[in-house]
This record gives structure tokens, sequence and C-alpha cells, in this order.
């Protein structure tokens, strides 16, 4: 299903790879495990959010592909219709 999802948002041609890694198993993968942590905080406003942006919006650099766009607007509309 996560393949169906990300393969349209994806240029051409793209070669999309998915595994489950142990993030404890190397180091690159620990990175990306706190910046998406990170990154989760600050979206859910949890505590320490604001400043886990605030140190990965001054540290990294380039434009991305934003592949999850619309994932926390849909993940709160489908929260709000669960609860009514």
């Amino acid at each position: 299903m996560l393949r169906t999802r990300l393969l349209p948002l994806l240029p051409k041609g793209a070669i999309l790879q998915i595994e489950m890694i142990d993030s404890t198993t190397n180091a690159n993968i620990q990175i990306a495990d706190w910046i998406t942590g990170a990154l989760a905080k600050y979206l859910e406003k949890q505590k320490w959010g604001e400043e886990y942006y605030s140190i990965l919006k001054n540290n990294i650099i380039g434009e991305g592909k934003e592949l999850f766009k619309d994932y926390w607007v849909e993940a709160k509309t489908n929260k709000k219709l669960e609860s009514k």
C-alpha cells in the first residue's frame, strides 16, 4: 500500500525500495529516525517540537520532495470525523 501511494508522487522511472531496518544498526538511519521523530513532535505540537523544528530548520539545506504533504491534514480530518 505504501508503494502504491508513493510511486505516483515520484518522477517517471524512479526506483522505490522500501525496507524495514532497525535504526540502532546504522548511524544514518538513526539520524533519519531522529529527524522524523522531531518533525512529528513539531507537527503534533508536542513538548520540544518548536525547539526541534528550529534546530532542523537552521541546519537542513536545500529543497526536497514532500511525499506525505497531505498526511497531517488528512489525519486531523479523520480524527475529527471519528470523534463525532
